[in-house]
């Protein structure tokens, strides 16, 4: 990421989804960098108002903000119920498309590993779209 570029990551509220072009701009961002419909605007709000729930909220929307603009967003779940006790989760790892390459997703991964730990997780899942021969899903199965 370079050095003008300060990247905040929070954890989305209800309060966010009450913003007039966030829900909006999540639904863009995710939907572009998958392909496909990922989400839909009834899920993202549900999705926002899980995180009113601050620490105890189970499962929660990151996003990542460069100034005032919207460039990603990830889930983690602290216990879903298919992985063993002490196992989070994180998936639905988006970043505009035009922004990628530029350090977001690794400031979103951080963001969501800590909460994670924070929490009591010893294992963390990871959901991400494998493709055989592209080298950056490749470079994840290894990881």
């Amino acid at each position: 990421m370079a050095a003008s570029q300060q990247v905040l990551v929070v954890i989305g509220t209800s309060e966010h989804a009450s913003k007039p072009t966030i829900v909006e701009e999540i639904l863009r961002i995710v939907n572009t960098a998958f392909g496909h419909q990922r989400l839909t605007q009834p899920e993202v709000m549900q999705r926002l108002a899980m995180g009113d729930a601050g620490s105890e909220a189970n499962r929660v929307l990151h996003m990542a903000f460069c100034g005032e603009v919207l460039v990603g967003c990830m889930s983690s779940t602290l216990q879903p119920p298919w992985t063993p006790r002490d196992c989070g989760h994180w998936g639905m790892l988006a970043v505009d498309p035009s922004r990628q390459g530029q350090g977001f997703a690794t400031a979103l991964v951080q963001a969501g590993e800590q909460r994670l730990a924070e929490a009591g997780c010893k294992q963390v899942q990871i959901e991400y779209h494998f493709t055989v021969g592209d080298p950056s899903t490749e470079r994840l199965k290894s990881w």
